[in-house]
């Protein structure tokens, strides 16, 4: 009896300690970061190795994202500012610095042509420590008469669940991965490493001062626009889930 009971004790301390050994690998949440992606590509014949970005640079605070890619002509920027619900191109190039900025409407305008097919996969796996769902995607141009598919992973423990409300609005949380095909053209997009960050500057997602704007629509906006609160949302928060 006594051996017994020493035995089970002996067993629930094990089981103990391995809960709490498991506990402490667990994501944290993590309202501000920086992701830093490598992009690797397969099947492209006509386009010359310096038009192609090799890495992006990802920062997300909340939902409001910039990721920021450079080639050796051009670095570009699109900023989803969910607390205005804008979606921006930013351009700069050594002669110019210009955006495109569009609001709800105008995204929606621009994807009128295009169907989604947006299915989970119903699992999930580790990227970088973070547990990440996956999600298969196809997108047809009806216009166009193209269709192209796309496989991501993301997870819901960097930024905001609706960080993708631009394009994927499906797909909840930061992308880690991705690999789309376009007939023999496949491009890969993986996360590399992942920052904590505390503070992110308010400018970051909205276009800089003194940028030639202008709408979706080609109308040019002259005066420039004052920042809302908000933009860094979640600033210092860091819950465990």
């Amino acid at each position: 009896m006594v051996k017994t009971g020493l035995k089970t004790f002996v067993l629930l301390g094990m089981a103990m300690l391995c809960v709490v050994a498991n506990a402490g690998k667990r994501a944290h949440k993590i309202w501000m970061a920086e992701v830093d992606y490598e992009f690797s590509y397969q099947g492209f014949t006509d386009v010359e190795p310096g038009e192609m970005p090799k890495t992006a640079v990802l920062l997300v605070s909340g939902n409001n994202t910039c990721r920021t890619t450079q080639t050796e002509f051009l670095t570009s920027s699109i900023i989803g500012n969910k607390t205005k619900n804008a979606l921006i191109n930013l351009a700069v190039t050594p002669e110019i610095k210009s955006a495109t900025l569009c609001d709800s409407a105008d995204i929606a305008a621009g994807q009128a042509s295009l169907k989604f097919d947006i299915q989970g996969k119903g699992k999930y796996k580790k990227i970088l420590g973070y547990p990440c769902h996956g999600y298969d995607i196809v997108i047809e141009d009806v216009a166009a008469g193209l269709k192209y598919t796309e496989e991501v992973w993301a997870t819901d423990y960097i930024g905001g669940k609706d960080v993708n409300f631009y394009l994927y609005p499906e797909v909840k949380g930061v992308i880690l991965y991705s690999k789309k095909t376009d007939g023999k053209e496949v491009t890969v997009m993986q996360a590399k490493a992942v920052s904590k960050r505390v503070a992110i500057e308010s400018g970051t997602f909205w276009y800089p001062y003194g940028c030639e704007v202008n709408t979706c629509s080609g109308e040019q906006v002259f005066d420039e626009e004052e920042l809302t609160e908000g933009e860094t949302e979640g600033e210092g928060e860091e819950t465990e889930e």
